[in-house]
């Protein structure tokens, strides 16, 4: 849950993130993060746009797309090795 922040400085117009809630203390389980089975550190952030620009809609393709800034929140997880924003 440390790094919500980063939720924070994105437009999500599709709500891809709706699970990033604070209400939601175990961050292991939104949607696109993933953790160590064991020690529970976050090691990977799969954030891509679902929606395929060449095989779909501009529209559905802009709906989906995440932007904004980083936020330095990210920096905080010392154990990630894998950040997808492909397709942002």
């Amino acid at each position: 849950m440390h790094f919500y922040g980063f939720k924070q400085d994105l437009h999500d117009p599709s709500n891809r993130l709706a699970s990033w809630n604070i209400g939601h203390t175990d961050c292991c389980k939104w949607a696109g993060v993933v953790c160590d089975n064991f020690t529970g550190h976050v090691l990977q952030l799969s954030l891509r746009n679902p929606i395929d620009y060449y095989s779909d809609s501009d529209e559905a393709y802009l709906k989906s797309e995440l932007s904004g800034k980083l936020n330095p929140s990210l920096l905080d997880l010392k154990h990630l090795i894998h950040l997808d924003l492909s397709g942002q």
